[in-house]
């Protein structure tokens, strides 16, 4: 495992070479901000499925973007979590062929949140060279199903947000990993 240098965001995101997998979790959101700004770094080549969870609140202020969408639903989802309270994570979770990327920090999906904003963020890059601990992959994966748990079981095979982030925690998985350090982070 490899921390990421202090490096701008955009940078960040470009990280993982032909992403299979993109998945980002925010409180608040601009998707306007999202297709202007983040997904022209996204390589798109390979890309499965990128999604979006957001807070209800969020999501129906961004609806009021929706005039000046244009990738919605067909470039990427996004989802609004059906979380008891606020869903308040901010998680990036990038995955390609043998290699991840961990993004979590405290910024929304927006400009302020991103760009304009004293927000803290860390990242982990895994490869076949620096694997993730068995611990942080765990946690990871526990997560992905974690959000996939917040909908009920009898809705859970008609909602393409779901299969997603099974197939993410699957791909996941299947990543090597290396022995445990008790000074690793954890996620």
């Amino acid at each position: 495992m490899k921390a990421v240098e202090s490096i701008k965001l955009c940078d960040v995101l470009q990280v993982v070479t032909k992403p299979r997998y993109v998945l980002g979790t925010t409180y608040t959101l601009s998707l306007a901000f999202f297709e202007s700004v983040v997904l022209p770094y996204i390589d798109r080549t390979n890309l499965k499925s990128c999604l979006i969870l957001c807070d209800m609140i969020g999501y129906q202020r961004a609806l009021t973007e929706s005039s000046a969408l244009q990738g919605a639903a067909q470039d990427y989802m996004v989802v609004p979590a059906t979380a008891d309270g606020c869903f308040h994570p901010k998680v990036w979770l990038i995955i390609g062929e043998n290699e991840a990327l961990l993004l979590t920090g405290s910024g929304n999906l927006t400009q302020a949140g991103f760009m304009m904003n004293a927000e803290f963020f860390d990242a982990l890059h895994f490869t076949s060279e620096s694997p993730a601990t068995p611990e942080i992959m765990t946690g990871m994966c526990s997560f992905l199903k974690g959000l996939a748990n917040m909908w009920p079981a009898e809705d859970k095979p008609h909602l393409l947000g779901i299969e997603t982030l099974v197939r993410m925690a699957e791909e996941l998985a299947s990543l090597p990993t290396t022995a445990g350090d008790d000074s690793a982070p954890r996620f």
